[in-house]
């Protein structure tokens, strides 16, 4: 039994030192770290004519850096965006670039449809005048947050260096261990989605070139006005719980609750969307250069609830938060 919990505390020591180092270099600097630590344990061990217990293994943690510092032993510190955020970075770019083409390509296939195929190249002209600054721009943004982030991370880990416990380290589970990454990707699009539906609601429409230019339709009605209290504070609260499980590394019974009800709360705002006035419409005549169907989001909110429903159950699945029911044979 012993053993098995010194092996624990020293899994437990690695992996925390890992979840901050580039994928490239996690593994081996984790089997390094495995191997040293059984050493310095057997050899502490032998040298003092002790057992190899968890109070030994305490000490030796407690005599050698925390894991962020040891991380940076691996890494370095001068950096804008550290090791750590570096893999939610390149994937939060990643999936806003695709979002930016997809939508560059849908104007550009509408914009074709309204004044034919014979201004193509004067199309994708414009559409590339537009989206490389765009999406220089929005690339900028994302590095501003994530360079803000790293440092607020690299400021919790260096208040907690001194004295630090190794008791505290987050035990080795699927179920508990936060995945940095999606939590940082988490923050980041609430972040720009508080910003745009907050200071730039005439965003979300849709674009479309014609001759005298490109043109752009806000798709918001005023109905929407009416939820962004309580859309703000589903953000807001979000952004609270990711910044806490950063913070932690792992799921507390407090957190998981705490997911739950944010779950449970952007479902009811979002039935409430579909069920009441329309958020956002385009009637026939805004539409009319696309056959003049109009527009609704109803089924796109539709398609939303289901999925934010089975999110739902899955994390109550996936960290056993329901009830067994026994059955009689």
């Amino acid at each position: 039994m012993k053993n098995q919990e010194n092996t624990d505390l020293i899994e437990r020591y690695v992996v925390a030192v890992g979840r901050q180092l580039p994928r490239r270099m996690r593994s081996d600097v984790e089997d390094e770290l495995r191997s040293s630590l059984q050493d310095m344990l057997e050899d502490r061990g032998r040298a003092l004519d002790r057992t190899t217990n968890e109070e030994l293994m305490i000490e030796i943690l407690r005599e050698i850096d925390p894991p962020s510092k040891m991380a940076a032993r691996y890494t370095g510190t001068s950096h804008l965006i550290g090791p750590r955020l570096y893999p939610s970075f390149l994937q939060a770019s990643w999936i806003l670039l695709v979002i930016l083409s997809v939508m560059y390509i849908i104007g550009l296939l509408m914009s074709l449809s309204e004044i034919g195929s014979g201004h193509v190249f004067t199309v994708i002209g414009e559409m590339l005048r537009s989206l490389i600054p765009s999406t220089l721009g929005t690339i900028g943004l994302l590095v501003v947050i994530f360079a803000l982030l790293d440092r607020v991370i690299m400021k919790v880990d260096k208040s907690e260096e001194k004295g630090w416990d190794p008791r505290k380290l987050p035990v080795v589970r699927a179920p508990n261990i936060v995945r940095t990454t999606g939590a940082v990707v988490q923050i980041v699009f609430a972040v720009a989605f508080m910003v745009v539906i907050n200071f730039f609601p005439q965003l979300i429409g849709i674009s479309y070139y014609t001759e005298g230019g490109w043109q752009h339709i806000s798709a918001l009605t005023p109905a929407f006005s009416s939820y962004l209290l309580p859309l703000n504070l589903l953000l807001g609260l979000d952004i609270l719980l990711n910044l806490v499980l950063l913070r932690q590394g792992e799921w507390s019974p407090m957190t998981r609750w705490a997911k739950v009800g944010l779950s449970l709360f952007g479902i009811a705002i979002l039935i409430a969307m579909i069920s009441g006035s329309p958020v956002a419409y385009l009637s026939p005549e805004e539409m009319e250069p696309y056959a003049g169907q109009d527009f609704d989001l109803g089924p796109l909110l539709i398609l939303i609830l289901i999925y934010q429903i089975y999110r739902l159950v899955r994390f109550l699945l996936r960290h056993g938060l329901y009830i067994r029911i026994p059955f009689k044979e």
